[in-house]
Order: structure tokens, then sequence, then C-alpha cells
């Protein structure tokens, strides 16, 4: 039971900044929206993930000088995609709105997370059964989501 309390503790302690991490732009209107995404890719990319790497990992420069190239450049290529997906989330956000640019991107990430590691991992057995049917219905329930998230009626808000 402890670490159930200790799981939903860091939950919770992960989800309030992931919840508000736009917040500052609102507070920021004398700068442009690029300069408040530079520091947050600078912190986010550059400094959290080394001082992260030396704090949690021992002798973590050895275990780099003895990674073959490959497994070090295909982490850094998900971090090029990672580091474009987050560029363009904080447009949609300045764009769309917070709440509007949340609900279809993280709906579509949720959906093309599920499908497209099984999809690559285990293509010969996507259209089984329960995979199937998964599927199936997170598309109809994510396409409804999105339908009414972009053509709702203003007048039932």
């Amino acid at each position: 039971m402890g670490s159930q309390i200790v799981g939903i503790v860091i939950v919770f302690l992960a989800g309030v900044p992931a919840g508000l991490f736009t917040t500052p732009l609102r507070i920021m209107h004398n700068y442009a929206w690029e300069n408040c995404w530079f520091l947050y890719s600078v912190f986010a990319t550059l400094v959290f993930p080394w001082v992260l790497a030396f704090l949690s990992v021992p002798d973590v420069t050895t275990i780099l000088q003895d990674a073959d190239i490959k497994s070090i450049l295909e982490p850094m290529g998900c971090g090029v995609l990672w580091g474009v997906g987050s560029v363009t989330f904080g447009l949609s956000c300045h764009f769309v709105g917070d709440s509007l640019a949340f609900a279809i991107i993280l709906g579509l990430t949720s959906t093309l997370g599920a499908a497209i590691p099984l999809l690559l991992l285990h293509s010969d057995e996507a259209g089984v059964g329960v995979r199937k049917n998964y599927m199936l219905s997170k598309l109809l329930n994510d396409s409804h989501v999105y339908w009414n998230a972009l053509f709702r009626d203003s007048r039932h808000m």
C-alpha cells in the first residue's frame, strides 16, 4: 500500500507541471512565444537530462564512451523528433488555445502511441482478436472526440 501512495504522489507531482507548463506563456506578454520555448527547450533538452543522468546513473561518462554509435544516434534521433513535436505543440497551444490543443494532440498521441509500436513491433499480430477490436474502438472513440472538439456548436458551451 505504501508504494501505491508513493506512485500516486509521483504521478500527481508530475501531472501538475505537465498541465501548467503553458502558463508562463500567458504571463510573459512582452515576449514572443519563441523566447519562452527557447528557455523551455534549453532546460528540457540540455540541462535537466544531463543533471538527471549524472544524479541517477553511476559512471555515466564511461557508459557513453563504451556505447556503440547506433545506440547513441537512435535516441538522439527520437529526441530530435520529440523536439519538433514539442515546438509544434507549443505553436498549436499559441494559435488554437490550450484546451483544444491538449484535447486534440494528446488524443492523437495516445492513439498513435498505441498503434505505431504495435504495427512496427508486432505487425504479424496487429490484426488478431483483441488488438483488432481495441484499435477499432480507439479509432472510433478518438474520431468522435476530435469531431466534437472541432465542430461543436458554441451555443452549447
